[in-house]
């Protein structure tokens, strides 16, 4: 082989791997990544964003082998900030629960040294009910504190379930506790039960899946 050849070929090689590398970047920013934008605002813009990489040829994330590992990262801190906004939820309710009965206790005494008759004994049931309402909510927070201490917000899956963040039609879910809703980044999340109705229907699925709920069908985009 002349080394006119030789060269020519090993051109020719050079212009392959050239190539590759430039169609490995267009998929890379068109088909699933985008700095700057949350992962909801990408889901919006491309509804093909899957939450695995298994869419994604063995060449493109050899030639760009942190991809995987941020991606991963960008889904990882929004379940962080999710967690702590249900935290914060969970210890406000908790702090609520804890001043009304200190409060009523102090009522109870206030009225002891002022009151006599049946109006004392009428005002210190009252009192007393209210605090047990009040004990009754600092329980159930305690149990929410509970639940959430069982989630790993590190972990992230394909599989819907406790600890998932659920990227839907029809919303996106963090299915931890009800804590109502939260925003991150300026989207909506709603935390909620897995033992709610939504959160029964969600368990187990899949990016491609759906169910239908009170004749609303939600499709799966997004676990993770």
């Amino acid at each position: 082989m002349s080394p006119k050849v030789g060269k020519d070929r090993k051109s020719e090689r050079k212009k392959i791997i050239v190539k590759l590398l430039f169609t490995a970047i267009h998929y890379f920013i068109i088909r699933n990544y985008k700095f700057g934008i949350t992962i909801a605002q990408r889901q919006d813009t491309h509804p093909s964003c899957l939450s695995d990489f298994s869419d994604f040829p063995d060449f493109f994330l050899s030639v760009f082998p942190g991809f995987q590992t941020n991606l991963a990262s960008q889904m990882t801190e929004l379940k962080k900030e999710l967690f702590k906004q249900c935290l914060d939820y969970v210890q406000k309710c908790m702090e609520a629960a804890q001043l009304a009965i200190v409060e009523a206790e102090k009522a109870s005494k206030d009225d002891t040294k002022s009151s006599a008759g049946d109006k004392y004994e009428t005002g210190r049931e009252m009192m007393q009910q209210e605090t047990n309402r009040n004990i009754a909510q600092l329980v159930e927070a305690n149990k929410l504190k509970i639940s959430l201490n069982k989630i790993n917000p590190n972990v992230v899956t394909n599989e819907a379930g406790t600890g998932s963040v659920v990227i839907t039609g029809n919303g996106n879910f963090y299915i931890a506790i009800s804590a109502g809703l939260l925003k991150v980044n300026n989207e909506n999340y709603y935390a909620i039960s897995p033992a709610s109705p939504v959160g029964v229907g969600l368990r187990g699925k899949k990016a491609g899946d759906e169910f239908k709920l009170n004749d609303k069908i939600y499709l799966i985009k997004q676990v993770f």
